[in-house]
């Protein structure tokens, strides 16, 4: 398996023969209004087509970091890939474009075919998504300045991806989860993303809304994992830093597993 991570949520996996582009935070500064904080990693839109050429790309969830509108139209003009999520976020992706051919819808529980891989979703626990997102992603429709800024609404997936069917999951894919939405199963990989405290939107308290560096061992515990590749730990709008790299040296002296801390717009071979 082959992992380049282009900052924040956003990375790249290569398996059984398809290249899966997961979460593009890929748009400039500039792309939207005000309220836009660009990925500080992202690589330019020619950079990341030397680097990948992705068959699939796959969406967590609908908020602006890990569904970015501008960079999925860019993907569809400059790509043949196929989109693939939640029926919430393939309709957002409907809404700029993205011909119905090309995007797959994806349910909880429900494998579906990626090429030579297979992809199931699992619902994690996340703020605003669901019903709460989908409220917010409709007052933000009615309003050109927040245009991007929450996409939709629904699940937030986490995936399991096998190169074979049937057989134990060869990656999983935390996308942004509470540790409880972490399954209980076997996965050689986990690409887990580990989060800072941020602001509450609405309230403006600081709180976390997904794992936490303390949560990295419980995770790893429910995921009989041997390797894991922790990303999206440096979002820009987190209210401290993360210090990943004590958290992985944590990890790998309590557990049989090691912890990958990835370099950006790299490809590495994961062991």
């Amino acid at each position: 398996m082959k992992f380049c991570w282009h900052g924040c949520g956003a990375f790249s996996l290569r398996l059984a023969g398809v290249e899966v582009l997961v979460d593009p935070y890929l748009s400039p500064p500039g792309s939207y209004g005000p309220w836009y904080t660009a990925n500080p990693h992202a690589p330019a839109l020619d950079d990341y087509f030397r680097l990948c050429a992705p068959d699939f790309v796959l969406i967590t969830h609908g908020h602006f970091d890990h569904l970015d509108l501008e960079a999925a139209r860019a993907l569809c003009a400059r790509s043949r890939a196929r989109f693939a999520g939640s029926a919430e976020a393939m309709a957002a992706l409907a809404g700029v474009g993205v011909p119905a051919e090309r995007l797959c819808t994806l349910a909880s529980g429900h494998p579906a075919a990626l090429g030579g891989a297979v992809v199931m979703p699992v619902e994690g626990v996340h703020w605003q998504t669901g019903a709460e997102g989908t409220a917010i992603a409709a007052k933000f429709a009615g309003r050109p300045d927040r245009y991007g800024a929450m996409p939709c609404g629904g699940p937030a997936f986490g995936y399991l991806l096998r190169a074979t069917p049937g057989a134990a999951a060869d990656a999983y894919i935390s996308g942004d989860t509470m540790p409880e939405g972490v399954p209980l199963c076997a996965a050689r990989v986990a690409v887990l993303a580990v989060t800072g405290p941020l602001r509450h939107p609405r309230t403006g308290e600081v709180c976390m809304a997904a794992l936490g560096t303390a949560d990295l061992v419980p995770a790893l515990q429910r995921l009989s994992a041997r390797v894991a590749v922790v990303v999206h730990w440096d979002f820009p709008l987190f209210v401290a830093p993360v210090d990943i790299a004590a958290a992985a040296r944590a990890a790998e002296a309590e557990l049989d597993v090691t912890v990958v801390v990835p370099p950006y717009n790299r490809w590495v071979v994961l062991p």
